[in-house]
């Protein structure tokens, strides 16, 4: 099916994803109570808690998938940080409210473009574990949906939440750090080769670590030189919900800070917080099929 470059293909209301465009009229789109998943051969790899559109017919698209529910594609997300990006085919699939296949479309030769990890923070509780992916395609093909009622995934293994985790900062006491912006993956081609950034790692800590995470950052800031002991190696481990025991771990090698920022949070004691962002060599993010 040909289609103009110019034509949003997808949109995302607030009643799900809606068909815009020139499409078949037996993919009329509806607004109410829609599902959305991903599968290939008709095989549900995983839910999408969100899909956006691309006004360029090939990409980039893009999606929030929560991770304990990713399934195999899982293995196509983590291609960017094993620095693989293979192409693979699936579709978005749009359900009604029972789930109930409406309408699919495929995207061909899809490759990860960027992948972009949450924030880790104590104080957000229950919030998932989200991952934002953003990819591009060969080509997309248009299909109505057989009606038949799509099999939900299983959950891939047990649910992740970003408040729970501890980190391994070299004079730095776990306990100290509030939060930790984990980084973006971007895979960037060229005519002769790929390259591959990881940007955008941060972390905030307690007035109660403001002197270690000062202390950290002076040694490495304030000469203006660059030497090899000024890197160190670090890592996130992500905890179940009863904090003993690891469901995942991120890791990155040859880290150092960039920048120090101190910011009060107001309050009587004037207490004042320390703002860490770093520069990562490599990155390496590995989930645990069992909790350990």
């Amino acid at each position: 099916m040909s289609m103009d470059r110019r034509t949003a293909l997808w949109t995302l209301g607030a009643g799900g994803l809606t068909l815009l465009g020139a499409r078949p009229s037996s993919a009329a789109p509806s607004s109410a109570g829609e599902t959305y998943s991903l599968s290939v051969g008709g095989k549900s790899l995983g839910l999408v808690n969100t899909f956006k559109p691309s006004s360029n017919r090939l990409g980039p698209f893009k999606a929030t998938v929560n991770i304990s529910q990713a399934g195999e594609l899982l293995e196509w997300i983590e291609s960017i940080w094993k620095k693989t990006t293979p192409k693979v085919s699936f579709a978005i699939d749009v359900g009604d409210s029972s789930g109930k296949l409406k309408r699919r479309l495929t995207m061909q030769g899809c490759i990860v473009k960027q992948v972009s990890l949450p924030k880790l923070a104590a104080k957000d509780g229950k919030k998932h574990f989200d991952i934002a992916v953003e990819w591009e395609v060969e080509d997309l093909k248009f299909e109505k949906g057989d009606g038949k009622a799509a099999s939900a995934p299983k959950p891939s293994f047990a649910d992740w939440l970003t408040s729970n985790f501890t980190t391994n900062i070299p004079g730095i006491s776990s306990s100290d750090v509030l939060s930790v912006q984990l980084p973006t993956l971007a895979r960037h081609p060229t005519r002769h080769y790929t390259g591959y950034t990881v940007s955008g790692l941060k972390t905030e800590h307690t007035p109660a670590g403001f002197e270690a995470a000062l202390a950290m950052a002076k040694k490495v800031l304030k000469d203006g030189a660059i030497s090899d002991s000024e890197y160190a190696d670090w890592g996130v481990d992500i905890k179940d919900q009863t904090t003993k025991k690891k469901l995942g771990s991120a890791s990155f090698a040859r880290a150092r800070p960039v920048k120090f920022k101190p910011a009060s949070k107001g309050g009587k004691d004037g207490s004042t917080h320390a703002f860490v962002e770093w520069v990562v060599e490599e990155f390496d993010f590995k989930i645990l099929k069992k909790p350990q």
